[in-house]
Order: C-alpha cells, then structure tokens, then sequence
C-alpha cells in the first residue's frame, strides 16, 4: 500500500466462518514478524478452542 509516501506492507488474518478479519499488521518491509504480529493480534482478539486451523497458501512468511 502506498501511504503517506512510502510502500507498507500489510498482512491480515480473516476468520473464514464469520467473514470477519481479526487480525492485522503494516511494516515498511514484508518479514515473518509482520504476519506473526496479524496472527497474534487474531489469536487475542478471538476464544480460541482446541483445534483451530490456521491456513496460508502465501508467501514464504506465512511458512515461516
């Protein structure tokens, strides 16, 4: 995204059953700690119960 004149980069996390994203995080470049911070942001937000499925078919972030 281009903001405030410079590139960021943004990484979200949907939870696919209500259609809602849940968790989201810019950086200046694109790094595992971007998409662990979305993660960890969804992972607060939401009652997790034994389980759960996390899917990425993404970059080699998501992997990480």
């Amino acid at each position: 995204m281009w903001v405030l004149e410079r590139w960021l980069y943004l990484a979200v996390v949907m939870d696919l059953y209500f259609r809602r994203i849940v968790g989201w995080a810019f950086d200046s470049q694109m790094t595992d700690e971007l998409t662990r911070r979305a993660l960890k942001m969804a992972l607060e937000r939401r009652k997790i119960k034994p389980g759960l499925i996390v899917h990425s078919d993404r970059g080699v972030q998501y992997r990480s």
